[in-house]
């Protein structure tokens, strides 16, 4: 009966945390990007590189303020 509780209360909270995250959204922020299509993302410690279509590479080192163009 105790394991079956426990699987219970699991459940529920990974429903939580899936409705949570459909609640959720991008916020666009920063500067510097333009308004190239952004393709691809890859982070590194604490940089973070973005590829865009047509614009080229660009970085970023504070969460996403300022993006700087480094092609």
């Amino acid at each position: 009966m105790e394991e079956q509780s426990m699987k219970k209360q699991v459940m529920i909270i990974i429903f939580a945390l899936c409705a949570s995250s459909l609640a959720a959204q991008w916020v666009p922020v920063g500067a510097g990007l333009g308004n190239f299509p952004q393709t691809s993302m890859f982070s590194f410690i604490d940089t973070v590189y973005l590829g865009a279509y047509g614009g080229g590479l660009f970085r970023t080192l504070d969460n996403g303020s300022n993006w700087t163009a480094i092609n």
